[in-house]
């Protein structure tokens, strides 16, 4: 089997805000509030810490892709920015959509909701994610999809400590899974992998593997996740059968194959407030590590448009594991949580800084195809059927028809040309024709007046002794006049006398 790709569209990476509402322990500190938004406009502003007023300038004020105040839940994320990664994976393409953001800034949250089972969207107190959306928009869609059967398979991963682990297999927990890379599928990991039919099925693995996943208490959360996660759903189709049959359109057995990335990173954190010792700090410090090293990408990446050729990627295994989402055949969602409390307002213009440089970044998504060689076979003999329609076709006529008028109208439009420098030319000799006989009359007749220009030469021949010679004007004007002149001199002479008549 083969993989074939469409047109590469390039696009930027889009990203989003969303501001959380003040949590309990900011309400019982008297955090104020270091954030104005304006979702109408999609700008976010640093406040005044004296005034509470809006700060303008250079690296107070953002504007992203969206905004979403904390009246906003996922709901309103999920169709406003969400909903069209996900289905084009649908289509065959590769998404990818993560939360960045400072522990306890409601990353987890924002992709997963409350985690509640079963996902009733009427139920109030269901809160769902936009990891479960995206799940029951999916199967939705394969619902209401009457010409192509799907296959779902799902995989879970975290890392924890530069230590990849398969969620979904609990028996090689401590294993470190290795990274590996192909030319088709990028970068990837072998690990275990479910077939889902129905949301139940997906509601399953995400509970047992948030189960598996490493977390732990700090200061600022009662459940900080300790680890990146990333749940990954792979999607192939194919048309169905009858309709292979009764389509008047290409045979077409190629299999769409596309991945949903679904990330929720673990947050950087400050020791100053999170009050993390021994194991936690450990773990502090490796998620910031690797934090860092997704800036450094970023930032690369940013600069170069999304060419990003010594972008780091290789210096973590979060940003390995997101090369193709950033830099790759991916359309990518970028959710930054943030915090409105003026207690975090450094991490919170972090994020914020952050968000900006990603929104320059640039990908290239393509369409992903898998054809085996006689579904790679039935396309090209469609193609040359098509080709050897076209050439018989009403429109390859008319084309023609057209061809010929033009080469008609281009060789009128040369006789025409020709006949004007006809035109151009006579004209030219008709002037000088007329200035040389204006020019003759001018001139002085100085012999034979009245008589005309015949009758003159027949003289001149007459007196040359019958000389036949036909001589230009000048030429026997010249004779003329050197004849006559002798002729005078002659006649003026005086007869010698002879010496000896003195004798």
């Amino acid at each position: 089997m083969d993989a074939t790709y469409a047109p590469a569209e390039a696009e930027n990476i889009a990203v989003c805000i969303r501001v959380r509402p003040m949590n309990e322990r900011e309400t019982r500190a008297n955090d104020q509030s270091a954030l104005a938004c304006v979702p109408a406009l999609n700008v976010v502003s640093l406040t005044d810490p004296e005034t509470g007023a809006p700060m303008t300038g250079k690296g107070n004020v953002f504007q992203y892709d969206q905004i979403f105040d904390a009246t906003s839940d996922s709901h309103a994320i999920y169709e406003r920015v969400a909903r069209r990664i996900v289905h084009s994976t649908l289509g065959g393409i590769n998404g990818t959509i993560f939360a960045y953001g400072q522990t306890s800034s409601g990353k987890t949250y924002t992709m997963q909701g409350d985690g509640g089972m079963p996902f009733e969207p009427e139920a109030e107190s269901c809160r769902p994610g936009i990891l479960q959306l995206a799940v029951e928009d999916i199967f939705s869609y394969i619902e209401s999809c009457v010409d192509r059967d799907f296959l779902l398979r799902v995989s879970f991963l975290e890392i924890y400590n530069e230590v990849v682990k398969d969620l979904l297999n609990p028996k090689d927990k401590g294993a470190n899974l290795k990274l590996r890379e192909d030319p088709r599928k990028g970068v990837y990991v072998e690990c275990k992998e479910e077939i889902i039919t129905n949301y139940e099925d997906i509601v399953t693995l995400l509970q047992t593997g948030n189960q598996n996943r490493t977390t732990g208490q700090t200061a600022m959360n009662d459940k900080s996740s300790r680890s990146h996660s990333v749940f990954r759903i792979v999607i192939e189709s194919k048309q169905k059968a009858e309709s292979r049959r009764h389509s008047e359109e290409d045979v077409n057995g190629a299999v769409l194959v596309a991945s949903l990335n679904l990330v929720d990173l673990a947050g950087s954190e400050s020791l100053r407030y999170t009050g993390a010792e021994g194991i936690r700090q450990r773990e502090a410090g490796n998620i910031n590590k690797s934090l860092l090293t997704l800036s450094r990408v970023i930032n690369s990446l940013a600069s170069s448009g999304g060419g990003g050729q010594n972008a780091p990627f290789r210096d973590s295994k979060l940003t390995r594991l997101l090369q193709n989402s950033l830099g790759g055949n991916t359309r990518t969602l970028i959710i930054c949580c943030v915090t409105p409390s003026d207690r975090f307002i450094e991490e919170t213009k972090s994020t914020l800084q952050f968000a900006a440089r990603a929104k320059d970044i640039q990908t290239s998504a393509t369409v992903n195809e898998v054809l085996d060689d006689q579904t790679q076979l039935r396309r090209l003999k469609r193609e040359v059927h098509d080709l050897k329609k076209l050439v018989n076709s009403e429109a390859l006529s008319a084309l023609k028809a057209e061809n010929a008028a033009l080469i008609t109208e281009k060789n009128n439009k040369e006789k025409e040309m020709a006949r004007l420098m006809g035109l151009i030319v006579s004209s030219s000799s008709v002037t000088k024709a007329s200035v040389g006989k204006k020019r003759k009359q001018r001139t002085r007749e100085t012999w034979g007046p009245g008589i005309s220009w015949p009758t003159r030469r027949l003289w001149v021949r007459s007196y040359l002794h019958g000389n036949a010679i036909l001589l230009p004007k000048r030429t026997w004007i010249r004779r003329l006049y050197s004849v006559s002149t002798k002729m005078m001199k002659t006649l003026r002479k005086k007869p010698k006398t002879p010496r000896w008549a003195h004798l």
